[in-house]
């Protein structure tokens, strides 16, 4: 006899071909797993009752503020605050973009609530959009990265000037 490279379908199926029992399908009578055999108990007892317990809620992490160079802003000169400003305006720029990404994704939204037919003060806030708190991130960074000096905040050349050269 030549060798064969398939299985029949009795040993396969464990019955011949054509079988009834081959075409039915084959229930096991019960459930796999009693309660029993997996917790050690039936249901509704107090055994089973400790095995599903609540989840504690997470709380909720505050971040510290940043604060890399903050000590040393108050003895910065004015052209070194000047200075800073201007990497604060630059970074507010870049800051910006998933600020500005997060404000038209909600006017999106909105108006596609509207021609749907739905309420579109439904829509999300984008202060609540995650690219909104990613452009908030990177805002505080810079300004953690570099401060003024307090002494020259608000000054028009030490400050206003600076950051808006910055952000052009």
């Amino acid at each position: 006899m030549a060798e064969r490279d398939f299985f029949s379908n009795e040993e396969v199926f464990g019955t011949p071909l054509g079988a009834e029992a081959r075409l039915r399908r084959q229930e096991p009578e019960g459930d796999f797993f009693t309660n029993d055999e997996v917790f050690g108990a039936a249901p509704g007892s107090a055994a089973l009752e400790s095995v599903t317990t609540e989840v504690p809620p997470i709380p909720e992490v505050q971040r510290p503020p940043l604060s890399i160079g903050a000590e040393r802003a108050t003895t910065l000169t004015r052209p070194q605050s000047a200075a800073r400003s201007f990497i604060q305006g630059a970074t507010d720029v870049i800051a910006d973009i998933p600020k500005s990404a997060a404000i038209l994704s909600s006017a999106i939204q909105r108006n596609v609530f509207e021609r749907q037919g739905i309420d579109p003060n439904l829509a999300q806030d984008p202060r609540e959009n995650a690219a909104f708190d990613v452009g908030q991130r990177i805002s505080e960074t810079g300004r953690a990265f570099a401060p003024v000096n307090p002494e020259f905040q608000g000054e028009f050349f030490a400050d206003q000037l600076p950051r808006g050269a910055g952000s052009t």
